[in-house]
């Protein structure tokens, strides 16, 4: 459940946001997904492509879409 109503129109901070689950094994619980954070106007409303999946570690990508192999974000 998506408790933020702005992120929940996929759209915040100059981001939109996409969110896929997926049921691999049809059980009807959720057993990955992913969320990917893409500038709506790139080098204006942001830099950075994002990405993040169950593993929680969140990562980038300065020239398009990030994913699973991109570095993660530093933390300090």
């Amino acid at each position: 459940m998506i408790r933020d109503s702005v992120l929940a129109s996929a759209i915040k901070s100059g981001y939109s946001f996409v969110y896929n689950a997926v049921d691999s094994d049809s059980d009807g619980k959720m057993d990955s997904y992913t969320v990917r954070a893409n500038p709506i106007a790139p080098g204006q409303t942001g830099d950075r492509y994002f990405y993040v999946d169950q593993t929680n570690v969140v990562r980038f990508n300065l020239t398009g879409p990030a994913g699973a192999s991109d570095d993660p974000v530093p933390t300090k």
